[in-house]
């Protein structure tokens, strides 16, 4: 029996100088002195069979005393600043105690109801002594049938709290306290700055305007700025470079702000300014002016430059009327009504302009219903040879089969499929049904050549990596030729992105897919753009052909066309032929085919298989 006790004794003796090497051995040598510090609170949780284990470190220069704690359970809180009264008496406590005390018996009520209330009983605290008090050390929540801690037990703690006071003294405790000050600000700034731009995040922005409509100031104003079809910019050129056009946004938005304001990233391509000090409508207007004028100049991302527009949102809050939220989202709706009204332009709210955008959330969440749904069909219009009366081709035209509004078309629906990126779901389901009636229509024309299908592209669409993949897979899936496709756009697409569109459609040709300019002449830039672009057909809007025949200068208009089309090889199609005479003098000038009411309305496929089937009118 007393050799069996020996051995224990010694066999603890060597445990307790384990675990208090370990414990404190690293925290001396290292100077990483902050996952340090969590070891020796989880090993000494351990040692002590404790919930939590708490370690307080008071700073002897000036900087805050800072807390660490481990537990219960997993819970961790590092490096928090203690508010200075109670650093005051947990130093008057520290200097005036000496060995282990039991937290019941501390004599300082608030002081010990300061540990209770963070839960920490049933536990003892240590002063951590040397030439100085360096701190604290608090082992609360016992655990086990055994509540209270032996004599050896406290002895241990004492010991430890030696060596840890001995590891921490002179300026590897001023280390460890800057340390822990610099990674707390650290934290404090991931926490309330954006760290792509270092602009101020949402939640930062929101404290600020909520701050600002408590001063005495009456009124103040928040800019909200979004980037117009950033998706694209980092669908084309990649989010590397999307981050950089981020940045270089974020530091030209801070050379328009006046002394005072606040820039923040909320998040994604969203920005927004504060402007407080008691800013007038004018000084509102004159910064969003500044900012809209500061992307006249592309930004760059690599040596790639971007052309950069904006949307911006004006919105005033009045203090003891209006909160952060209220002013946030009014400026959000004033956005979007900019970007309602053609983008790169600011608005200032007004109340009715809410109506609008819940208008607008409810055709997004619509619109996504219907793709979920499949809630579109699609019509088909001939394209006529004017010389030979019979179809060449039929264009595909969707239409929204709306449960409660019934057919609608889609001049009120695209632009904001365009907008919101649900065009390209839309694209799809079009593009299935054209090459599948495609595939059935055959040669329908009685003609042996195979009956053309146009299909109408958007810009969105032809900027989407995997648009050639699907047009590839879609056409030869049906069995069909490429030859027999063609791609319609407008050319608005070319405002945006020439290279990228150059390049889609260049693809597109050389695998054998015919281009088509739809709506000529009402774009931007035709001609100048019409000796690179890779086309074969130009098609004459509706609004040139009606004038065909009653007007002089129209009548001239698509003979230039025509005469235009010729020289370059490229086909002409005339569109919104409705009568006999626009037909006749079309056919007259050279012009090749033509589509419109005189010949055909849109039409479901049967009946389109049917008129095809029956000379022109």
């Amino acid at each position: 029996i007393f050799a069996y006790r020996a051995y224990m004794s010694e066999r603890r003796r060597h445990t307790e100088l384990e675990f208090l090497h370990e414990a404190t051995g690293a925290l001396s040598r290292s100077p990483e002195i902050v996952p340090e510090l969590e070891v020796l609170l989880e090993r000494t949780r351990k040692a002590f069979r404790v919930e939590t284990a708490e370690l307080v470190l008071f700073s002897a220069e000036f900087g805050p005393s800072l807390r660490s704690t481990l537990g219960p359970g997993d819970k961790k809180h590092m490096l928090e600043t203690l508010d200075a009264p109670v650093v005051e008496r947990l130093r008057a406590f520290a200097e005036l105690r000496s060995g282990v005390v039991s937290l019941d018996d501390i004599g300082d009520g608030d002081l010990r109801a300061w540990w209770y209330e963070r839960g920490l009983r049933e536990g003892v605290v240590v002063a951590l002594t040397g030439e100085r008090v360096v701190g604290l050390l608090v082992l609360a929540g016992r655990v086990g049938v055994e509540r209270s801690f032996s004599r050896d037990e406290l002895r241990l703690v004492e010991t430890l709290a030696g060596n840890v006071t001995v590891a921490l003294q002179y300026d590897h405790l001023e280390h460890a306290v800057r340390e822990l000050t610099t990674l707390r600000a650290e934290l404090e700034r991931e926490a309330f700055y954006d760290s792509l731009t270092g602009l101020a995040n949402r939640s930062l922005f929101i404290n600020r305007v909520d701050k600002a409509l408590r001063t005495r100031h009456e009124a103040i104003y928040v800019l909200f700025i979004d980037i117009d079809d950033f998706k694209t910019i980092n669908d084309t050129l990649g989010h590397q470079a999307g981050d950089e056009v981020l940045h270089e946004v974020a530091k030209r938005l801070l050379r328009c702000l006046r002394d005072g304001d606040t820039a923040a990233r909320l998040g994604g391509d969203e920005f927004a300014v504060l402007l407080e000090g008691g800013p007038s409508e004018e000084d509102a207007v004159a910064v969003a002016e500044r900012t809209l004028a500061e992307f006249r100049n592309p930004v760059y991302a690599g040596e790639e430059g971007v052309s950069i527009q904006l949307s911006i949102g004006v919105a005033k809050g009045i203090r003891g009327k209006n909160t952060a939220d209220d002013l946030l989202r009014n400026a959000d709706v004033a956005m979007y009504g900019a970007k309602g009204r053609g983008k790169n332009q600011l608005r200032m709210f007004e109340p009715g302009m809410q109506r609008a955008i819940e208008q607008r959330h409810r055709l997004k969440r619509e619109l996504e219903r219907a793709i979920a749904r499949r809630e579109f069909s699609v019509q088909y219009q001939p394209i006529i040879d004017l010389q030979s009366g019979s179809s060449v081709a039929v264009e595909a035209l969707v239409r929204w089969d709306h449960p409660e509004r019934g057919s609608v078309p889609p001049g009120e629906f695209i632009p904001f499929a365009e907008e919101t990126g649900l065009i390209v779901a839309i694209g799809e389901i079009v593009l299935e049904d054209a090459c599948r009636q495609a595939s059935l229509l055959g040669n329908g024309n009685g003609s042996s050549e195979p009956l053309g299908m146009h299909v109408n592209v958007s810009t969105i669409e032809l900027l989407d990596p995997g648009f050639l993949l699907r047009l590839d897979t879609l056409v030869l899936g049906n069995g069909l030729s490429p030859s027999q496709m063609t791609i319609e756009i407008t050319e608005h697409v070319l405002m945006f992105d020439e290279n990228q569109a150059l390049e889609t459609l260049e693809e597109a040709r050389a695998r054998g897919y015919k281009v088509a300019i739809d709506d000529f002449g009402t774009g931007y830039s035709s001609l100048a753009y019409l000796r690179s672009l890779p086309i074969d057909t130009i098609k004459i809007p509706k609004a040139f052909t009606d004038g065909v025949g009653g007007s002089t200068k129209d009548d001239m208009f698509a003979r230039a066309v025509i005469d235009f089309g010729s020289k370059l090889d490229v086909t002409v199609v005339a569109e919104g032929v409705e009568r006999a005479e626009q037909a006749a003098i079309l056919r007259s000038l050279g012009c090749e085919l033509a589509q419109g009411f005189f010949f055909a309305r849109p039409a479901a496929a049967s009946h389109t298989r049917d008129s095809l089937l029956v000379p022109a009118a």
